[in-house]
């Protein structure tokens, strides 16, 4: 949540320029103090801005300076154990680089969370570091193909624990929502390539290398 003020400015992406670009501008913000980031650059439809504005990504395509309505991210650095053990009837999931976690309705979290043994504490839930090795990856099937998350991508490590607890990154949504969606985060999309396809609505995923 956020407070500020809409602004025209130039913007510049290495050689492309977008001219009298409309964005925000941030006076008070809430939940992002000591962000390390600067601000939030939104590639979405234009069509679900709240204040008409027109996206920065089809500004660029409607000036020529990009060729067609397509963009790409690869980042850097839903069975387990071949058994279905969060929703065998299909959920809705939504591809997301600006949330950092894999987020998910609250039962079928927990579902995940009790089959690795993870125990609450406070609003993260943890497992022993020393069992790390033995948990299975987490396998979100799409459109029929498989799309693991092997452990070492979902559990953290946060050095300096004295406790020896290592952290979960699979949380449940704390929105209140009647849809029971999945938001694949950036510990989700660093594994794979995604090629955003606005032209056809249309998300590729592949195998990073």
């Amino acid at each position: 949540r956020m407070k500020g003020i809409v602004a025209h400015d130039t913007v510049r992406i290495r050689d492309l320029v977008s001219t009298d670009q409309l964005f925000g501008l941030s006076i008070v913000e809430y939940g992002c103090e000591g962000a390390p980031f600067d601000g939030i650059l939104d590639l979405n439809y234009s069509s679900i801005s709240i204040f008409g504005a027109i996206s920065i990504f089809d500004y660029l395509k409607n000036q020529g300076a990009i060729s067609g309505p397509v963009f790409a991210f690869y980042l850097s650095n839903i069975s387990m154990k071949r058994k279905i053990i969060v929703c065998s009837g299909g959920r809705e999931a939504l591809v997301d680089t600006g949330t950092s976690l894999i987020i998910g309705p609250r039962r079928l979290v927990n579902n995940i969370q009790k089959l690795i043994s993870a125990m609450p504490r406070g609003s993260e839930h943890y497992v022993s570091c020393f069992v790390v090795s033995t948990l299975p990856s987490i396998i979100f099937t799409i459109n029929g193909i498989n799309y693991p998350v092997p452990v070492q991508a979902y559990i953290l490590n946060l050095r300096g624990d004295s406790r020896g607890h290592c952290y979960t990154t699979v949380k449940e949504n704390t929105e209140r929502t009647s849809r029971e969606a999945w938001i694949l985060g950036d510990i989700f999309l660093r594994l794979y390539f995604s090629d955003f396809d606005q032209g056809n609505d249309r998300i590729d995923l592949a195998q990073a290398v």
